[in-house]
């Protein structure tokens, strides 16, 4: 089985903080929108529907999930970014 370079490795920046399991659902919550807009750097999908408010509904969803809500906020709003714009 082939070994993968680590996303470290490869030199790609690491944007999860180690130790999530300190935070609240509010602070994941707030921690995954800042960092959605942030990143995408709009407000609003083009079909009129507004990032902050669907970005807050996918955490409540990753904040659910006890493996997703370990990865943290910020690796998990990337995570959802990445299909962002497939049909």
């Amino acid at each position: 089985m082939q070994t993968l370079p680590s996303p470290v490795q490869k030199g790609y920046p690491m944007t999860a903080t180690p130790n999530t399991a300190a935070l609240t659902e509010a602070e994941f919550v707030e921690r995954y929108v800042t960092h959605t807009l942030k990143t995408c750097g709009f407000t609003t999908f083009d079909d009129g529907y507004d990032v902050a408010t669907y970005a807050r509904e996918a955490a409540a969803a990753s904040w659910s999930d006890p493996d997703h809500r370990s990865e943290g906020p910020e690796t998990c709003a990337e995570g959802d970014m990445e299909y962002w714009g497939e049909e």
